[in-house]
């Protein structure tokens, strides 16, 4: 049980993802074979969740998380089985298997039933699991008006129930990347003062050698350097600080943010900067990534928002 403990809330603080997915997938096998089952699928959810930063394809994620998700329900663990039924649906979301992909509803879950369950049984843990996985779909799916509505409650989920678990990194870097898209959309001051405080943590962190926030805290000086550049006249130093971030991503193969980084290249470029014909050659990198993990709901996603970029490249007709 140590084992578990510490990959699944502290590993992270010092080591890469990749050190514990391999441990959390040993402790699963480990803990079925020696008949601690509720320690081998407790290892299970979170080998599940480390795994999506890494260059596993969803595909795979999914068959292991449809099998979990049996053992759990089968056994009666329901806190690990309501926590990680939103992870599953959420890779269903990515791979284009959900009608609406801002909704966690699908083959997995019902959004609005889970919840009620959760809340009415005063399962925390499992409600803040939902809550999180649900928010993370408006960031990957680029819902500026559900971002900001359930911003406050993203923020106090991640600040005051997760604090000190090692998901409040990434929480904090979505936090902070959110506030600067709905500065950028809205002109808000208040999302300018947000970004940046959340912004700082995750450099701080990196300061401090938590090595899983080398790429985010790259990726928000990126965004730190669009917003001073007020006259737009720096792209090419803009470009270069995004690349560095998104190589060091993949470095450290995290594919889900080689991806959404090269992707927030081309919001940025084609948004801010009007620069057209740059932005679609990362238009065409990131739905490469993307399809390489296997999002397929990602790569029509881009499809649909992007046309604009898209026709550039279509033969003009004669």
């Amino acid at each position: 049980m140590a084992t578990v403990n510490l990959h699944c809330l502290v590993s992270q603080w010092s080591q890469p993802f990749s050190v514990a997915i391999e441990a959390l997938k040993a402790a699963y096998i480990s803990g079925m074979e020696c008949g601690d089952v509720e320690a081998a699928l407790y290892s299970s959810h979170n080998y599940i969740f480390s795994a999506l930063y890494s260059t596993t394809p969803l595909y795979q994620l999914e068959s292991d998380v449809r099998i979990f998700c049996q053992q759990m329900k089968d056994f009666n663990l329901e806190t690990p089985y309501f926590s990680t039924l939103p992870l599953w649906q959420g890779i269903l979301n990515l791979m284009g298997e959900a009608e609406d992909p801002l909704r966690l509803t699908g083959f997995a879950m019902d959004d609005d039933e889970l919840e009620a369950y959760n809340r009415a049984n005063g399962d925390e843990l499992a409600l803040y699991a939902h809550l999180y996985h649900r928010y993370l779909m408006s960031v990957f799916y680029c819902s500026l008006s559900t971002l900001e509505e359930n911003l406050p409650e993203f923020i106090y989920t991640f600040q005051k129930a997760l604090r000190g678990h090692y998901v409040v990194q990434m929480a904090t870097f979505y936090a902070s990347l959110t506030c600067y898209r709905l500065y950028h959309h809205t002109g808000k001051a208040a999302f300018r003062r947000r970004a940046r405080k959340f912004a700082r943590t995750v450099e701080n962190w990196c300061q401090d050698d938590v090595v899983n926030c080398r790429p985010t805290a790259l990726l928000l000086k990126a965004e730190a350097l669009v917003l001073r550049d007020v006259k737009r006249t720096k792209q090419q130093e803009v470009i270069c600080m995004y690349q560095e971030a998104i190589a060091v991503a993949e470095t450290m193969g995290i594919l889900r943010w080689e991806a959404l980084f090269t992707e927030r290249v081309v919001e940025v470029i084609d948004g801010l900067y009007r620069d057209k014909q740059t932005a679609l050659v990362f238009l065409q990198r990131a739905a490469e990534l993307y399809g390489r993990w296997g999002a397929e709901g990602k790569v029509q996603h881009l499809d649909n928002t992007y046309k604009h970029l898209t026709s550039l490249t279509r033969a003009p007709d004669t």
